[in-house]
């Protein structure tokens, strides 16, 4: 079986949030990794002693997860979580990941998403490797192509 002729490359994806004032940035370069789950909640109900299942289809949600590599600059996505997570409890805020890029034709997963884990210090002690946040955010997320 022939392999795809047009790969897509981890490193390649867009991914931006609203900051404080509601515009949206792109944090990518401060991006370790970004992963998109989305969820459909679903039912099987038996009427009578039937042996045939009714599937009832509910609704549709999402998670967003991360890794962002920490960083001291202030227009960067540390600074734009740690924001979020103390000043605007609760808040949802618009998240956008292209695929493979910000370009027409591209994937886009988007939504107003609620923060609903923040670890904004995950490393080992003495490592010399690189300081590290996980972030996940959670709420309805839409598909389109960008046109």
């Amino acid at each position: 079986m022939a392999k795809t002729s047009t790969p897509v490359y981890k490193q390649q994806a867009v991914t931006s949030i609203d900051n404080a004032s509601g515009t949206l940035t792109d944090i990518t370069s401060t991006n370790s990794t970004i992963t998109v789950a989305l969820q459909r909640q679903s039912s099987e109900t038996y009427v009578f002693g039937d042996d045939t299942a009714i599937q009832g289809i509910g609704k549709s949600t999402g998670t967003v997860s991360g890794t962002i590599v920490y960083s001291t600059n202030a227009a960067e996505a540390r600074a734009m979580y740690n924001e979020w997570y103390f000043t605007s409890e609760g808040a949802a805020r618009t998240v956008t990941i292209d695929v493979p890029d910000s370009a027409s034709g591209s994937d886009r997963y988007s939504g107003e998403l609620v923060l609903n884990s923040f670890t904004p210090v995950d490393g080992d002690a003495g490592s010399g490797e690189l300081m590290m946040m996980q972030v996940e955010m959670k709420g309805p997320i839409s598909w389109t192509i960008i046109a």
